[in-house]
């Protein structure tokens, strides 16, 4: 490139970063803005004035009525836990026991995840606010980035995406849980799952070590292996589209073991998080439960289609409203609800 063009190369590239970002700040201050600036609390502080809470019951708490009892565990469990994390890296202990739970158990959090780790600053809960919009970022750049280099579709299909992707049900209804913060990652390990097959990069195998590190260990176990299954397939696809009738050639040999390297690398960063976690789930009886066959979640069937495409087909769980099809013992949050992506999307895909 000439010198003289640089200027406006580097112009260019910061207008479309700009507008990449401008969109996902957009979104996140439209759902949070208020909690952002701390005018509020990102937590469902009226679920502590329910009858046996928290709360002593008054003539005024009487009059509340909880916006949404299922979201409970976002006060009464994970925030004391965020809270107890905190207390224990400000005094220079890095949380790995839990003194107060039974005789004293292993501290299962997932502590070594960047967006709690960004909780951990400070005990004020307005962090919780900044830590949602952190990872709204690193999900929304990662699909960008992954559109445009993997997809190699067009500069605004990409950004469109990027602005969509952290606004998806499964983000917006999970908030504030551990659940989708292993799907934050998903486009940066599709991404260099693909540099690693096609040897876009030198350093793609340790990205994808990265990267598989960092989905092992930021939430929930069964949505990290989720998110590897996928992996794992589109690595399928991309060797297949690579090398097509070449599988036994060297390159595509290479390709394999470097996938296989960088997956396991990152299982092993991820082993401080994960044989705790693993050794101590074998002694909860809801495991010990679950391994006599006992299903906690039945499947819906295809009454749970719709929600895909209007989620509140069947109502909510929020107050006001009754969502029917709790007798199948699960709620909007577990439910088909989770997959929206929005109408459009749906109108877009359906015919394709």
């Amino acid at each position: 490139m000439p010198l003289k063009r640089l200027p406006q190369f580097i112009e260019g590239k910061f207008i479309k970063s700009f507008i990449v970002i401008a969109g996902i700040v957009l979104g996140q201050a439209v759902l949070y803005g208020p909690s952002l600036i701390g005018q509020k609390i990102l937590l469902p502080l009226d679920i502590l004035a329910h009858p046996g809470a928290y709360i002593p019951p008054t003539a005024e708490t009487a009059k509340l009525v909880p916006h949404d009892l299922i979201l409970s565990d976002l006060v009464l469990a994970l925030e004391p836990a965020r809270r107890f994390a905190v207390s224990q890296i400000h005094q220079g202990r890095f949380p790995l026991w839990a003194p107060y739970q039974y005789g004293g158990v292993p501290f299962i959090w997932p502590k070594y995840s960047p967006f709690l780790l960004l909780e951990c600053c400070t005990k004020s809960p307005v962090i919780l606010a900044w830590a949602q919009f952190f990872v709204a970022l690193v999900a929304g750049i990662g699909m960008f980035f992954f559109c445009r280099k993997s997809l190699r579709v067009g500069f605004w299909p990409a950004t469109v995406c990027a602005w969509c992707y952290p606004l998806t049900g499964f983000f917006v209804l999970w908030q504030g849980y551990f659940t989708p913060l292993a799907v934050c990652w998903l486009p940066w390990l599709f991404l260099s799952v693909d540099k690693t097959v096609r040897g876009g990069s030198s350093s793609a195998p340790i990205g994808l070590s990265i990267f598989t590190f960092l989905v092992l260990t930021s939430g929930q176990l069964d949505i990290s292996g989720q998110v590897l299954l996928g992996s794992g397939f589109y690595a399928i696809w991309c060797l297949g589209d690579t090398y097509r009738n070449e599988w036994f050639h060297r390159k595509s040999q290479a390709a394999i073991a470097m996938l296989i390297a960088g997956w396991g690398l990152g299982f092993m960063l991820a082993a401080p998080h994960m044989l705790p976690l693993l050794e101590y789930a074998k002694t909860g009886s809801r495991m010990i439960h679950r391994s006599t066959g006992a299903e906690e979640r039945p499947p819906v069937g295809l009454a749970a289609l719709p929600q895909v495409v209007l989620p509140d087909i069947y109502g909510t769980t929020e107050k006001g409203s009754t969502y029917i099809l709790s007798a199948h013992k699960s709620y909007l949050q577990e439910s088909a609800a989770a997959g929206y992506t929005g109408v459009l999307a749906m109108l877009l895909v359906a015919p394709l």
